[in-house]
């Protein structure tokens, strides 16, 4: 991140391409993210967004798959991040 720039994951958006589903979470330097955990994806393009969660510099965002259902094939992860800059 630039100086004086400030940053938070905002959300996370799912869904598997064929199957049963998947649960996921998100950690955040080996931590459980709140509001992140038992996300249950599916086929059906979903959105998980809790409270926004302030991010560092340096900070590791890592998904982990923590069951499946069946057989789920070509999962999509994709979070969302808002940065903002002092001043703005």
């Amino acid at each position: 991140m630039a100086v004086g720039q400030t940053a938070k994951l905002v959300e996370a958006r799912h869904k598997i391409g064929a199957g049963t589903s998947a649960t996921v979470k998100l950690q955040k330097n080996g931590v459980d993210i709140t509001g992140f955990t038992a996300i249950s994806v599916t086929t059906t393009a979903a959105l998980t967004n809790p409270a926004d969660v302030a991010l560092a510099a340096g900070d590791y965002i890592q998904p982990i798959v923590t069951a499946v259902f069946g057989t789920p094939k070509n999962m999509s992860f994709t979070v969302a991040l808002e940065y903002v800059q002092a001043g703005a």
